[in-house]
């Protein structure tokens, strides 16, 4: 390691900066053997912590502490008039943060939180929003949590599968809560992208089986991915079918996908299609009907995208 230099204690070095030169009274030794020789009236008016340490008992030549010699160097550089340390990690600011807990150090602690909001900052919410996330959330720092969530809502989207694991592993402790919203949210935002997306499929028909399902009146109106008039029927039955699978999985609602459900969907509600307005219910309703087919291609679309929501089982 640099910096040390070799002290009298067989297998223990002094750190340089907190040597033999320093004339400190007191020697704090790290988990793997670096002494610093420290001045106790020093670190007694830093830490309550250290304070009632050097009270209680008489003084010993050494006092061992539970911290590595990297972590017992960046907080006595927050205890001796020198620069500020540079944080370059959310590991060493999570253990920096528990240390400046444990030992009471509040100028400490107020200079890490600050870093979570400076710009340029490798531990800022404006470089890594998750892990900034994660630790604001995990020590109840409000107002940087508050920042870090507004720049990950930029950057990810809840609904989406993906962004809600990355999110949940970055904050375990939070995934039940996360679950309670991601979950019913990306499923609405699957049933949405299938159902009501009329340009394309499968909800936009391919030219050589619109015939099959429109009539000639349908037909006549726009048409293509470009541009999409859907049928009323399809219009109907992509908004009941939405209200049955926003409330059921998807096994319990076969029905869905068959021709009563659709018959029912046309009629339902306070205006329903007059056949007269419309001939395609005579053409779905037909004994060789192309609904059935293409109805189960919905379901067999909706099924393998709502795979995808077995994720969130996985984490929580």
């Amino acid at each position: 390691m640099s910096g040390l230099s070799l002290g009298e204690i067989s297998g223990v070095v002094d750190h340089k900066d907190f040597g033999s030169s320093s004339k400190g009274d007191l020697i704090l030794r790290s988990v793997d053997n670096v002494d610093f020789r420290v001045h106790t009236v020093l670190i007694a008016l830093a830490s309550p912590t250290f304070a009632d340490m050097l009270t209680l008992g008489k003084q010993q030549p050494y006092v061992n502490v539970g911290e590595t010699s990297e972590l017992l160097e960046l907080m006595l550089s927050f205890i001796y008039p020198r620069p500020a340390p540079r944080i370059t990690s959310f590991e060493t600011l999570e253990k920096a943060i528990h240390m400046a807990d444990k030992y009471q150090l509040v100028g400490m602690k107020s200079y890490l939180r600050k870093e979570l909001t400076v710009h340029g900052s490798p531990v800022s919410a404006f470089s890594e929003p998750f892990a900034a996330l994660a630790v604001a959330s995990a020590h109840g720092f409000i107002e940087e949590a508050a920042l870090a969530s507004s720049l990950v809502s930029q950057q990810f989207d809840i609904r989406r599968v993906d962004d809600w694991m990355q999110l949940a592993s970055a904050i375990p402790s939070s995934a039940h809560v996360l679950k309670l919203v991601g979950l019913p949210s990306a499923r609405m935002a699957i049933l949405v992208d299938v159902l009501f997306r009329y340009n394309q499929s499968p909800m936009l028909f391919e030219p050589r089986d619109d015939y099959y399902r429109r009539c000639t009146d349908c037909r006549s109106k726009p048409s293509g991915a470009a541009r999409y008039t859907p049928a009323e029927w399809q219009t109907r039955w992509a908004f009941w079918a939405f209200q049955e699978l926003s409330n059921h999985s998807i096994s319990e609602c076969e029905s869905v996908f068959k021709q009563d459900f659709l018959r029912n969907a046309i009629y339902k509600g306070p205006n329903p299609i007059p056949k007269a307005a419309c001939g395609c219910q005579d053409m779905l309703f037909a004994p060789n009907s192309d609904f059935d087919s293409w109805a189960e291609r919905v379901h067999n679309i909706l099924v393998d995208r709502l795979k995808d929501l077995d994720k969130f089982e996985s984490i929580v």
